[in-house]
């Protein structure tokens, strides 16, 4: 007797995993997201308080994670400088 398989892209451990990797792309997609608007309003704020941002300081934006940019934010307040608040390498 003959059997007929079924494709793996109908089997339902395909769809789970599919699905899996789905969501978890979602998630890393909101997560980048949600660093990169951080890093645009703390781009905003550094440029309101001390004006036009040197690459420098551009530079250690891009290279910062979420919560280093969320401590810069928070500290946007009491730093005299640029150079203080981001410390220059």
């Amino acid at each position: 007797m003959l059997q007929v398989l079924t494709p793996l892209e109908e089997t339902r451990a395909y769809q789970q995993l599919v699905g899996i990797g789905i969501e978890k792309g979602k998630k890393e997609g909101q997560k980048e997201g949600r660093q990169e608007e951080a890093r645009a309003m703390l781009r905003k704020l550094l440029a309101r308080r001390f004006g036009k941002l040197p690459a420098w300081a551009n530079a250690r934006l891009k290279r910062a994670d979420t919560a280093q940019l969320e401590v810069w934010a928070v500290a946007i307040f009491d730093a005299a400088s640029l150079e203080e608040l981001l410390g220059r390498e």
